[in-house]
């Protein structure tokens, strides 16, 4: 199974679900069944905490960053795109701190960089809505920028 870098490549599976989506088909979004939210999605060379603040070159939180001035290490980013793509949502862990996440695609005028989705915001994300991410950090997954939330401040649906 390959890896997965665009929504265009997801948009043309035959089956999106088996290609991409389940974690114990395809490493590309889980990487270890005891991972937390926290550290499944970074790159093992990048160690970024949820609450931001040691890496990088910080933006205001405020100022909005367009996805082409995204780079790894990049902490309170606020970006504001349209949802390309929105994959479905899947489980992770069991019992008393079940999550529930979903992968999905952000664009705006400057090009498209991977997000994941966490808990309700997984349950609200839809494919043409516009979001708000305030307070986001950058990691490299798998050689690929993707944007983070940040857990307290999530993501805004516009």
């Amino acid at each position: 199974m390959h890896q997965i870098t665009s929504s265009k490549q997801l948009k043309n599976k035959a089956s999106i679900k088996q290609a991409s989506i389940k974690p114990e088909e395809n490493d590309y979004w889980v990487e270890d069944d005891d991972a937390s939210e926290d550290d499944v999605f970074e790159d093992e060379d990048t160690e970024v905490a949820a609450d931001q603040g040691s890496k990088g070159q910080p933006a205001e939180p405020t100022e909005v960053t367009k996805i082409k001035d995204l780079k790894k290490g990049l902490t309170h980013v606020t970006v504001e795109a349209k949802i390309e793509f929105v994959g479905e949502g899947n489980r992770k862990g069991a019992g008393y701190g079940e999550n529930i996440y979903a992968p999905a695609f952000l664009r705006d005028n400057t090009g498209e960089i991977k997000l994941v989705f966490w808990n309700d915001d997984a349950r609200k994300a839809k494919a043409g809505k516009k979001v708000r991410v305030v307070d986001g950090y950058v990691t490299m997954f798998h050689g690929e920028l993707q944007l983070n939330t940040n857990k307290k401040k999530g993501v805004e649906f516009l």
